[in-house]
């Protein structure tokens, strides 16, 4: 008994669901309006899908729907010129579509006849969208040869869609950058909506351009890897040496131009005692030796200069000043502000 209840009580609950999608079909006015054309009663198809239309939301095939039975409605009712219309408003949202071939010439020539229409027409129903540099702000051109197009709306393109930015159809727009900050990296698409909201066109919004990376400074030239401790040791030397060796040969040097003179002075002339040489044998030798160690220290000093300076060059003596960032430092100090600042470059 238990068992049946619970059986009776399901199937009553699945009858009330199929009860309230029966209710929300029958609701809708568009497939009143196709209930309609089946019962072949065109007041009632076109005033459905009037009703329809202006309910606004629909996506595009919805719309095609609508347009294509208030098409068939107007022609049979003998309004052909609403029915062309609504037959040039098909074919701007799906080019392709056809009409049944069994219909009768008073329904299909209204439909010929906007068929024609846009084979002479280059245009067609739709939306261009383009980021222009370097803001990354959106320019939208609209194409819109019947009219359709009420207002120009551009939304991310998300799960949960958001709009960004809406405005009145026009054939050139600009979708300030202020409107953007928000969605930088989400997706976005550009739709063309009716009078009534319906979706006539949508366009994918190209993403913003890659910034290029900014190149990394050129690096500054190495410098020379520094000697440690000071590396004006061995040429100093060097050069201490030759002055040492330069003073010791001017010495020598003031000693053999003196006895040169005492050599070739009368001290040296007196007469039988012999010759110069046996007179002044002890100077002659004492200045033979003094010019010996002149020429001596004049080589050796000239020499240790040279190598000095050589080897102030090959051990990077001569350092090159490493250049130095603007500083500004500030700390407190005698002025109105208390504050006192020093620049270095």
């Amino acid at each position: 008994m238990r068992v049946f209840r619970v059986l009776a009580l399901s199937g009553l609950l699945a009858l009330g669901f199929v009860a309230d999608v029966v209710s929300a079909e029958d609701a809708d006015p568009l497939v009143l309006a196709e209930r309609a054309y089946g019962a072949v009663d065109f007041e009632t198809q076109r005033a459905e899908a009037e009703r329809a239309l202006e309910a606004g939301g629909s996506d595009r095939a919805r719309l095609a729907r609508i347009y294509r039975l208030l098409g068939i409605a107007h022609a049979a009712l003998g309004a052909p010129e609403p029915a062309k219309l609504a037959f040039m408003r098909l074919l701007a949202l799906d080019p392709d579509v056809e009409l049944e071939h069994v219909l009768s010439p008073r329904l299909r020539t209204p439909y010929m006849e906007a068929r024609g229409y846009w084979d002479v027409t280059s245009a067609r129903l739709s939306v261009e969208a383009a980021r222009r540099a370097p803001d990354g702000a959106i320019t939208l051109g609209v194409h819109d040869p019947l009219g359709m197009v009420a207002r120009v709306q551009l939304r991310s393109a998300a799960a949960e869609p958001q709009i960004l930015w809406e405005e009145d159809a026009a054939p050139e727009l600009s979708v300030p950058t202020s409107a953007l900050a928000d969605f930088a990296d989400v997706p976005l698409e550009a739709r063309l909506l009716d009078g009534y909201s319906n979706l006539l066109a949508v366009r994918a919004v190209p993403a913003l351009p890659a910034k290029p990376r900014a190149s990394a400074p050129p690096a500054p030239p190495a410098l020379p890897p520094e000697p440690e401790g000071q590396s004006f040791a061995l040429p100093l030397v060097l050069a201490g040496g030759g002055l040492l060796a330069l003073g010791v040969g001017a010495t020598a040097h003031v000693v053999r131009e003196r006895r040169a003179a005492e050599w070739n002075g009368s001290g040296c002339e007196r007469p039988g005692l012999g010759t110069r040489a046996d007179q002044c044998a002890e100077v002659d030798d004492s200045r033979r030796a003094a010019e010996r160690v002149a020429i001596a220290a004049y080589a050796a000093g000239g020499a240790l200069l040279a190598g000095s300076v050589v080897t102030y060059l090959l051990t990077g003596a001569a350092r090159r000043e490493a250049p130095t960032s603007p500083a500004l430092a500030c700390a407190g100090g005698p002025t109105p502000l208390g504050l006192s600042c020093s620049a270095s470059f």
